[in-house]
């Protein structure tokens, strides 16, 4: 594919061709923010829920050692 952006667009006098060109660049440029938005809040969205999947397990497992805790007799010496 041919370069778009071509010598005499970059460097034109013609007011709409340079309107074109820019608005054609801007368009572009906001598509890509956009694309790259939703990639992070994707991103974000994951890592939070696995965040709190951790935060979970983790409650779990202390709740589980409490209950072993409890449920061993001391020894008669206290220890």
């Amino acid at each position: 594919m041919a370069n778009p952006f071509t010598y005499l667009e970059l460097h034109s006098t013609d007011a709409n061709r340079v309107n074109t060109f820019y608005a054609e660049l801007f368009e572009t440029a906001l598509v890509i923010a956009v694309i790259a938005l939703f990639l992070e809040v994707i991103h974000y969205r994951n890592a939070v829920l696995e965040a709190n999947v951790d935060r979970s397990r983790a409650w779990k497992t202390v709740v589980e050692l409490r209950k072993k805790c409890e449920s061993v007799e001391p020894k008669p010496d206290g220890k």
